[in-house]
């Protein structure tokens, strides 16, 4: 089974209900103010797993150049009608096209409880591996144990998998990244569950690996508008 293709094609179904859904339970996130902050002004920033763009695009790009990446192509164009000012590219979070060192700061909201949990080691070495020395990361993770669930979400089908907090406060540590802050933050739309918010830092090597660290062909910086064709 496919689980990210299926993850895929259920945020193409949902489309503006997912927009909808996040605009009606939005959360204050203190966190993603503190992250904001700690990248320097001008920044380069990616926003994995972006969806329609509202509120974390939006609120990164205020002080920020964001390259916004999802491989949803609806998902996309809603951004770009919300976000205009940001760079645009259709890519899969587990194989980011990017260049190491390259950023200031990655950000990832709802997206890496999507990809298999046996996959997460490796996605966590790759954002350690595009970070600058001392850049900044905020990722949102499991709060609990879930090997695997299929379930429908927004009308369309859906995957989650995830380990839980204390395995991922162990798995940053190994992976080379220093915990700043780390909550457990209500899911915004339903609020059953939670969803364990880590803001880190790039601070030094990384550790024992548990598998290959995807290795995603460099791509340049894209420009609003430039990257890809989403009309």
């Amino acid at each position: 089974m496919n689980y990210m293709e299926l993850v895929r094609e259920g945020y193409e179904a949902m489309g503006e209900r997912y927009l909808e859904a996040r605009r009606s339970g939005v959360l204050e996130l203190p966190i993603l103010d503190r992250f904001v902050a700690l990248v320097p002004p001008g920044g380069l920033v990616v926003d994995a797993a972006c969806g329609a763009g509202i509120p974390v695009t939006r609120a990164l790009a205020v002080a920020h150049r964001v390259i916004a990446a999802d491989f949803s192509f609806g998902q996309l164009r809603l951004a770009r009608r919300f976000v205009p000012q940001v760079g645009l590219t259709c890519q899969d979070i587990t194989q980011l096209g990017l260049a190491a060192g390259s950023l200031d700061g990655f950000c990832c909201c709802y997206g890496i409880i999507h990809v298999p949990r046996g996959q997460h080691a490796a996605l966590l070495r790759d954002v350690h591996r595009l970070l600058k020395e001392e850049g900044h990361a905020l990722l949102c993770l499991g709060a609990e144990d879930l090997e695997a669930e299929e379930g429908e979400y927004q009308g369309a089908p859906m995957y989650w998998s995830h380990f839980d907090s204390q395995t991922y406060h162990a798995m940053l540590g190994r992976t080379g990244f220093r915990i700043i802050d780390s909550c457990v933050v209500p899911d915004p739309i339903d609020g059953a569950g939670g969803h364990l918010f880590v803001l880190v830092a790039k601070d030094g090597e990384q550790g024992a690996t548990d598998g290959p660290t995807p290795t995603g062909a460099a791509s340049p910086l894209m420009a609003p508008d430039s990257s890809i064709d989403i009309e």
